[in-house]
């Protein structure tokens, strides 16, 4: 995972992402917070901006500049898009923590701070109004990355059982809904950007299709996430 060729490390990202999803059942508790503890520098958002990119010619006036220009950017190949089995794979050995409920609120909080951080620091960072400039599309495609890697957290995670177990034992609902509070807060800030309302629907659709059984408060805020991104999501006019 740590070799110095790209093209290996992103094989390996995803060998490593089917041998936990196979075999996590069958991976010792013990081993699990090592294991986390080993991959963890693996798992740092950091956007790939291509020194050789040339912007595309200029959109119509009518079509968000932003549409052509970062979304190209994200087209490219890029480590992240392997990283993001690496992050999944996290998630999924924390979900294998299910029988310590503790033990799995502190992995999953240990596993999300960085990220949480990381896009607590982008939101405060002023921008000029031109995602061509680089500083702008960095920390615009950095909030975009970010959302995506927490997104992929909760795809380790076992859907809820249907119907549930007397003695089943909750994930941590907690800290999940911290996640979901942190991405809101992006979406308020930065949610006129597409390429960040496309990675909140992205982690939205995740979060209800592993957490679908949450209890109604969840299911209420997670209610008033989607009308937020939907009102994001219609058109902006230009003087705005």
């Amino acid at each position: 995972m740590h070799h110095p060729l790209p093209k290996v490390r992103r094989r390996v990202f995803y060998l490593f992402f089917r041998f936990v999803q196979s075999l996590r059942i069958d991976i010792e508790i013990a081993h699990i917070p090592s294991i986390l503890q080993a991959i963890q520098d693996l798992l740092t958002v950091e956007v790939e901006f291509p020194a050789d990119f040339e912007p595309p010619s200029p959109p119509p006036s009518h079509v968000p500049q932003e549409n052509d220009f970062l979304s190209q950017i994200l087209q490219l190949p890029c480590m992240f898009d392997s990283q993001l089995h690496m992050f999944e794979a996290a998630g999924a050995l924390v979900s294998a923590l299910w029988s310590q409920p503790e033990a799995q609120a502190n992995a999953l909080q240990s596993l999300m701070n960085p990220m949480l951080v990381k896009l607590s620091e982008c939101l405060t960072v002023p921008l000029t109004g031109n995602v061509e400039n680089e500083g702008d599309a960095v920390t615009i495609l950095t909030v975009h990355h970010t959302i995506r890697a927490l997104g992929s957290v909760p795809k380790g995670f076992t859907e809820y059982p249907n119907p549930i177990p007397d003695d089943y034992i909750q994930p941590p609902l907690a800290e999940f809904r911290q996640m979901s509070e942190a991405i809101l807060v992006s979406l308020d800030v930065m949610g006129r950007h597409k390429v960040v309302r496309e990675a909140v629907s992205c982690w939205l659709c995740t979060l209800r299709q592993r957490l679908s059984l949450l209890p109604c408060r969840h299911v209420l805020h997670l209610a008033g996430l989607s009308m937020r991104l939907d009102l994001r999501s219609q058109p902006i006019s230009q003087d705005s």
